[in-house]
């Protein structure tokens, strides 16, 4: 193991590039954070769209104890989903749907708020800085700002352009926002598309259960979509 990547207690690493690790099922371990954290990642990501709030609690502690152990301040970044309408538990694990039957929209939507909500109460009581995919997209700089801000690293407006155009939309298809590429990941770089797969009675239901929550979230300025 090399010099720069042995954890020493609270020296910064030399280089200017922090290393994001993604937890997950083959790297959540105790034993596997301990070596991600000996090989130079700098911040961990939990995915928050899958697993309960018991297992990212498990990692959280895992990561903080290890913090502790080894007295080198990290960065946990917890990823939120964005509007995906969840259907819910079916009883015996699963649910028929025949031609023409009618299936509850009004259930999901209510199953999404609750996911939301305890969301923001995890984040609030956790101290946990968020950001939106939209917010990124709409004032891209502002966001780098505070996550830069806080995580209290330094940075200047030249840095932030340089973040920025490495990072957008046009540096890693060569497309505009807007320009629609069905076969590629990064399909058409803009935010709010979503919505359009709506009937006008599912806006509706959407609005009225859980419109706030899409302001709170940023995904929306306010309910005329």
């Amino acid at each position: 193991m090399s010099k720069e990547t042995t954890p020493s207690l609270y020296m910064p690493r030399s280089r200017k590039v922090r290393i994001l690790a993604t937890l997950g099922p083959a790297s959540d371990s105790q034993a596997m954070i301990r070596r991600l954290a000996e090989a130079g990642a700098d911040a961990f990501r939990i995915n928050m769209s899958h697993g309960s709030h018991a297992d990212h609690a498990k990692r959280i502690a895992a990561i903080r104890a290890l913090e502790a152990e080894l007295q080198r301040p990290t960065t946990i970044l917890a990823d939120l989903q964005g509007p995906k309408l969840r259907v819910g538990r079916f009883a015996g694990d699963k649910a028929e749907l025949k031609t023409g039957q009618a299936f509850s929209f009004e259930r999901a939507v209510h199953a999404w708020r609750k996911d939301m909500e305890a969301q923001f109460r995890y984040a609030e009581s956790h101290g946990i800085h968020a950001c939106s995919y939209e917010a990124l997209l709409t004032d891209g700089r502002g966001v780098a700002r505070g996550v830069l801000d806080y995580l209290a690293l330094p940075y200047d407006e030249a840095l932030l352009t340089h973040l920025l155009d490495r990072s957008s939309f046009r540096y890693y298809t060569g497309r505009d926002p807007g320009q629609e590429n069905r076969k590629r990941f990064y399909r058409k770089g803009i935010a709010g598309d979503w919505k359009n797969h709506f009937r006008d009675e599912d806006k509706r239901i959407f609005k009225e259960i859980a419109g706030d929550l899409l302001i709170q979230l940023g995904y929306e300025k306010d309910l005329d979509w």
